[in-house]
């Protein structure tokens, strides 16, 4: 599987809320940086491991809001995700 492929099923994974699947693809000592220093807002604060990873993910369930399709597609340019990959593939 290639990096494309890897990121690809983790955002599937991610849709359906399937957490293990997500952590599976990284390596243990994985890095969670946002380029940001808040130590207010949950989901982004820096955490190191698939443990702290699940942090995250809890964060995120935290939050209430209401999504509606509205069947087009909509591009946000204020924010990139980029990922690292170890030499065995997994995300760094």
């Amino acid at each position: 599987m290639n990096h494309v492929e890897t990121v690809q099923q983790m955002y599937e994974a991610f849709g359906k809320g399937d957490v293990p699947a997500i952590l599976a693809h990284m390596a243990s000592d994985v890095e969670w940086e946002y380029g940001v220093n808040s130590t207010d807002v949950p989901w982004l604060q820096p955490r190191r491991g698939r443990d702290q990873g699940v942090g995250f993910f809890q964060s995120l369930a935290a939050i209430s809001a209401t999504v509606r399709a509205i069947g087009k597609r909509v591009e946000e340019v204020d924010e990139v995700h980029i990922w690292h990959f170890s030499p065995q593939g997994q995300v760094r």
